[in-house]
């Protein structure tokens, strides 16, 4: 089978379910992978400044990578336009295909407009978030509705998002396909990272993207009570509503930014913190509520302490991790697990719930996935 795979992230960014599923599922089908082009209204933008003049192959953890012309710019206002790049972009992501057995594989309802483009035998809609919960989500409700209608397989990564597409579309057949780990990678002993080395314990870690879903007002309070914790965040900084509170965090003395990190890194610096968190906002003010975070299994695999906001997709595990709601509760968490000696079987009860929920596991979902194959 060719999967022709659409996705919002570019594949040398930082690693998210996409990634993590089509290197490995190169390894048995074909798979091009590609953001789409750019709008017009993008011409600006360092996306823009970093697209290649001319359309661009790349071979990378056993997928073709396909970037097209910064010339081939989306203009939705002139449909004719819009039209024959969408047609442009179809032909020129599709011409080494020979297979017969197409797959369009979208993450994302923006990728509805090429069903009628992009030829395909088969068609997946893989719902990684609640888009709805994102944006101005009117400008996307039709796509998504589209793709509901259409697809032959519907996954969502948490059962909140699966429902929310069940009563959507009325489909009694979504799959629900939650988020996994590369076991092997985060439970090997790594070295200490040189700059969390300097860092003093005991260390609190946050690992992922820093924006609008974190609680950083939450993560302000704590770091002004816990003056001898010192609080690391891993990740890049997204959309916030606001960038006071990350001043504010900055300015403390236990407070540390270490920035994006390579996929290989990243489980370094679980294992050399003493807390591993997931502090979200647990409301319906942003889309976390409703996910299923990347890092769960990560932080159970290497097999630290975890405390956690009360996500819907994190309550099925807390018996191998302590959930918090106030700033009392995660006051209190932090402590406790800090004071704590650490136990063998506890380690060992996280691991396996981790080697339970690997990436290997989730693509054998997807391939024996009935409507797929």
């Amino acid at each position: 089978m060719h999967f022709i795979v659409l996705a919002p992230n570019h594949w040398h960014g930082p690693w998210m379910n996409r990634q993590q599923l089509f290197s490995r599922i190169g390894l048995t089908h074909r798979v091009t992978y590609s953001t789409g082009p750019l709008y017009f209204w993008q011409r600006n933008s360092n996306a823009f400044e970093q697209a290649p003049l001319f359309s661009q192959r790349t071979y990378a953890d056993n997928v073709t990578v396909f970037r097209p012309s910064k010339l081939m710019l989306r203009l939705p206002k002139v449909p004719l336009i819009d039209k024959a790049v969408r047609k442009q972009f179809a032909r020129a992501i599709a011409a080494d295909s020979t297979a017969q057995n197409t797959c369009l594989y979208l993450f994302h309802p923006e990728y509805a407009d090429y069903i009628s483009d992009i030829g395909h035998q088969k068609l997946v809609y893989h719902a990684y978030d609640d888009f709805s919960k994102q944006g101005d989500y009117s400008l996307l409700a039709e796509k998504e509705l589209a793709l509901l209608s259409k697809a032959d397989v519907v996954f969502a990564s948490s059962t909140l998002i699966q429902q929310r597409l069940a009563t959507l579309s009325g489909r009694q057949d979504i799959v629900f396909l939650p988020n996994g780990v590369d076991y092997e990678l985060f439970s090997r002993p790594q070295a200490v990272p040189d700059d969390l080395n300097a860092i003093p314990h005991p260390r609190v870690a946050y690992t992922g993207s820093i924006n609008r879903k974190v609680d950083l007002e939450l993560l302000l309070t704590l770091a002004k009570r816990l003056e001898t914790v010192h609080f690391v965040l891993i990740g890049g900084i997204g959309k916030l509503d606001s960038s006071a509170t990350v001043s504010a965090l900055s300015a403390l003395h236990n407070v540390h930014f270490a920035g994006a990190k390579p996929v290989n890194a990243i489980a370094a610096y679980m294992q050399h913190a003493d807390i591993n968190i997931m502090i979200y906002k647990a409301d319906s003010s942003t889309w976390a509520i409703s996910g299923y975070p990347l890092k769960l299994h990560e932080y159970l695999a290497v097999g630290k302490p975890v405390i956690s906001a009360p996500l819907d997709a994190v309550i099925p595990f807390s018996s191998v991790l302590t959930l918090a709601n106030s700033v009392d509760e995660w006051q209190s968490a932090i402590k406790q697990q800090l004071s704590a000696l650490p136990e063998p079987a506890q380690v060992a009860a996280r691991q396996a719930v981790a080697r339970q929920n690997t990436w290997d596991i989730r693509v054998m979902q997807i391939l024996n996935t009935p409507g797929l194959t």
